[in-house]
């Protein structure tokens, strides 16, 4: 279940992973945790191009299910391991550099 919070807040507990829903004027979009901050942001643009790749082309808007149901799939790649937080605290796609990989 993807959390929810509002626009203005600020010292956000994070309860269910990095990836959030922020309500702004009756529309909702994602936001990500940024290591060292005390509120949201928007993901990097990578993150965006992932979902896009795993069939997700709503970001923001009123379908609160929908935001909702991408937030929880976000979520879900951070548990494995599919999106890492870099060295800026930011979230990212983690690449696959194909490194140890079978052949």
């Amino acid at each position: 279940m993807a959390q929810k919070i509002k626009y203005l807040d600020n010292n956000v507990t994070y309860s269910q992973g990095p990836f959030v829903m922020v309500e702004v004027l009756n529309d909702w979009r994602i936001e990500v945790e940024i290591k060292g901050k005390s509120y949201p942001v928007l993901p990097m643009i990578g993150i965006y191009d992932m979902l896009r790749e795993n069939g997700f082309y709503v970001f923001k808007g009123r379908d609160e299910n929908m935001i909702e149901s991408t937030v929880d799939w976000l979520n879900l790649q951070v548990n494995n391991m599919k999106i890492v937080v870099n060295e800026f605290g930011q979230w990212i796609p983690c690449l696959d550099t194909g490194i140890g990989d079978e052949i």
